[in-house]
């Protein structure tokens, strides 16, 4: 059995095989007194493994990852034996920190958690590693955050020179896209952030500098996972551009991917699911065009469709009844909590109190559902005149042709029921 194959075998295995072979007088029973020297010995060998280059079209070694080091913050050979053989041992935790910082390597343990953050993102990819480490955070180097500023063209840019993961047979705009995905994934709001300011800062519109400030000062917030409302009302936020801003942004984050492309529908001009229902599909297409494939936009244009039906289909179920006294509930509709109505404006919190009750203001002649019957009622007496172009005019306006026109606007609704009934 060759070297290799040899150490596969866990230490411990190792070690139990030569106390079989001392006992059996197979090998010299001196060795019984140094078990745990050539325990120490075998451990190292199999660090020093570790640290030799990866074959050709397999990912990166430890030791490949080592060498990406920068000159100046490179380890020694005794350094990296020793890291080598605590990963060996601890693997990728906790423990592993620990006992790094308790073997003199407190000062290289940031740059450390860096290297090996940067060969899970980049699936073992050691010259792309290489290349990242020169665009770190001097001040900051255990994180990766620095990644938060590339856009999509250095990421271009950086896989064209360094290609794919060896061995990976991956597609190049495919890796680009993982890559870019996962950077967003581990930075939302710093990557959103960024194509904000490269979009929107001339952008007259939208307060984009209230909100970069905002979500510079918040990192740890997700718009796709968290309110915009109760997070300024509990902050006691008043700055009302910064809200109507924020929630510009967040009813069109929803609708999209990633951030690229929540920066490119506010670049033109869209500011939530209903504009983009109400100015339809072809000009949705028209204006992302240089951005969007055209089955993309029409992938977000039915996500935009599908938050304004479910939009609709939550507030009719929050909507009290207040002026039907004859509505049956098959499905009793839930009603909104007080926190609820505190958090979010809403007509109750306009207007006051919505339903109507026995009181003599909700049963006086004078009160709204009296006023509504009663103007039915006049429409239904007054005469009726025809309008050739069917158009309302100044010429030809009359009540009797309000009550035509109602008919027709409401037509399907239960309103237009009550309507036809006249």
């Amino acid at each position: 059995m060759d070297r290799d194959h040899l150490l596969e075998r866990p230490t411990v295995d190792l070690i139990a095989e030569l106390r079989k072979s001392i006992e059996a007088n197979v090998v010299p029973r001196v060795l019984a007194d140094r078990l745990e020297a050539i325990e120490a010995a075998i451990n190292r060998l199999r660090a020093a493994r570790t640290l030799e280059p990866a074959p050709k079209g397999q990912p990166s070694s430890l030791g490949d990852l080592l060498r990406t080091l920068p000159r100046t913050k490179a380890l020694s050979t005794e350094q990296q034996l020793t890291f080598a053989a605590l990963r060996g041992e601890h693997g990728d935790t906790d423990t592993l920190w620990a006992q790094a910082n308790a073997s003199g390597l407190s000062k290289a343990i940031p740059m450390l958690k860096r290297t090996l953050a940067l060969d899970k993102l980049t699936a073992g990819h050691t010259s792309l590693v290489e290349a990242l480490q020169r665009k770190s955070d001097v001040k900051r180097p255990e994180s990766l955050e620095f990644l938060a500023g590339l856009d999509p063209t250095d990421w271009i840019e950086l896989v064209l020179e360094h290609g794919v993961p060896p061995g990976s047979g991956q597609e190049p705009g495919k890796y680009i896209e993982q890559l870019q995905a996962d950077v967003e994934g581990r930075f939302p709001t710093q990557v959103l952030g960024q194509q904000l300011v490269k979009k929107l800062s001339e952008h007259k519109r939208f307060p984009t500098a209230k909100v970069v400030r905002f979500l510079n000062a918040n990192p740890d917030f997700d718009l796709k996972k968290q309110h915009v409302e109760p997070y300024l009302n509990a902050s006691d936020k008043r700055d009302d551009p910064l809200r109507e801003g924020l929630l510009q942004l967040q009813r069109v984050h929803v609708l999209t991917a990633n951030a690229r492309e929540t920066g490119a529908l506010l670049e033109a001009g869209f500011g939530s699911a209903t504009q983009i229902v109400n100015e339809g599909k072809a000009a949705l297409e028209l204006k992302v065009a240089g951005q969007f494939s055209p089955e993309r936009a029409g992938e977000i244009f039915a996500a935009a469709e599908n938050v304004v039906t479910y939009v609709a289909v939550v507030a009719t179920a929050y909507v009290s009844p207040s002026a039907s006294g004859n509505a049956v509930h098959v499905i009793p509709a839930p009603s909104a909590s007080p926190k609820t109505l505190k958090e979010y404006p809403s007509l109750r919190s306009l207007f006051g109190d919505l339903d109507y009750c026995e009181c003599r203001h909700c049963q006086s002649v004078l009160g709204p559902a009296a006023y509504l019957a009663d103007l039915m009622h006049f429409l239904q007496r007054s005469p009726l005149t025809s309008n050739p172009n069917g158009k309302l005019s100044p010429a030809n306006f009359n009540l009797g042709y309000l009550s035509r026109y109602l008919e027709y606007a409401a037509e399907g609704t239960v309103l237009g029921a009550l309507l036809q009934r006249r």
